[in-house]
């Protein structure tokens, strides 16, 4: 529909005017939902993403190249001819299936009194006609301050998603979520194993609070910390409905969006040759070895 930009106080107590706030002066209150989002994923709430489930994210699967043997019997018609097998071809077999899944449960819109209570006030008028509503629409709250917060999460500072790698990504507070994928090489020989890391926060930018309605008529400065209710009763729910309905921050695998790490199934390139003969039997086998190529790569994305 239309940005609605908050006012705020500038000046003091005893004497203040009210500006509208600039994209510069809501930073502060977009970092910090996102910081209240990652909290809710830390404690595994909705929207996180972990492994198991109903797959509603992707799958990445570890292969391997295995050992793989031929034999015959020795033929005692042909004399002492020797009877020596074919060098059988490498197995294949996937040694893991790591299964993605994100809870994506839609929330209930905020109550009219809560709106009252909670939101901020914009001004709805000209140069030559002053009007100050509460904002209500949620197309409003997505166009004033969601897009740029989800925008900022996926692009910018990172707070709020998630990263796969095999080490602490750089940057602000990661939280290691625990091994999500394990590349095995033949026999254990070399093994790779990647994390799922979330980031919790980084640096606030700095901003102003949102001036809202306090009963009485009386103006009052919103407290735009994670935990107020600014954000934990109107913000938060708004931005799980984005994520629930309108696919923003979800997560997939190999399909569309911003990259967020790779993890690699590879296999050993080559293969070594052996043979023998015991107890009357021939035996010929190949077993995996050499450098290392890719089958395939798994890449977490996510959207806006």
């Amino acid at each position: 529909m239309a940005e609605r930009r908050p006012f705020y106080f500038n000046g003091s107590t005893s004497s203040f005017s009210l500006r509208r706030m600039t994209d510069t002066n809501l930073a502060s209150l977009r970092y910090q939902l996102r910081v209240a989002y990652a909290s809710v994923l830390n404690g595994n709430g909705n929207g996180r993403l972990y492994t198991g489930g109903s797959n509603n994210v992707g799958q990445a699967h570890s292969t391997e190249y295995t050992y793989a043997q031929n034999q015959n019997n020795r033929n005692w018609n042909y004399g002492d001819g020797e009877d020596w097998p074919g060098y059988p071809g490498l197995g294949s077999m996937t040694r893991s299936t790591t299964t993605f899944t994100q809870t994506r449960n839609n929330e209930t819109f905020p109550t009219d009194a809560n709106l009252r209570d909670y939101g901020w006030l914009y001004w709805d008028g000209s140069t030559t006609s002053f009007n100050m509503r509460v904002i209500s629409a949620e197309a409003d709250f997505v166009d004033t301050l969601l897009t740029d917060t989800i925008s900022e999460a996926v692009t910018g500072d990172e707070v709020g998603t998630y990263r796969v790698a095999t080490g602490t990504p750089g940057g602000g507070s990661w939280t290691s979520k625990g091994a999500v994928f394990t590349n095995t090489i033949y026999s254990n020989n070399s093994q790779t194993t990647w994390n799922l890391y979330l980031k919790t926060s980084d640096t606030d930018p700095g901003g102003e609070n949102p001036v809202g309605y306090k009963s009485g008529a009386v103006f009052q400065a919103r407290d735009r910390s994670s935990g107020a209710d600014l954000i934990q009763t109107l913000l938060l729910p708004m931005l799980h409905r984005r994520v629930a309905n309108n696919g923003a921050l979800n997560y997939n695998i190999n399909g569309s969006g911003t990259g967020r790490g790779t993890m690699s199934d590879t296999r050993y390139n080559s293969s070594s040759t052996n043979q023998w003969f015991t107890s009357n039997i021939y035996y010929r086998s190949r077993t995996p070895s050499g450098g290392q190529s890719t089958n395939a790569n798994y890449e977490l994305k996510i959207t806006t």
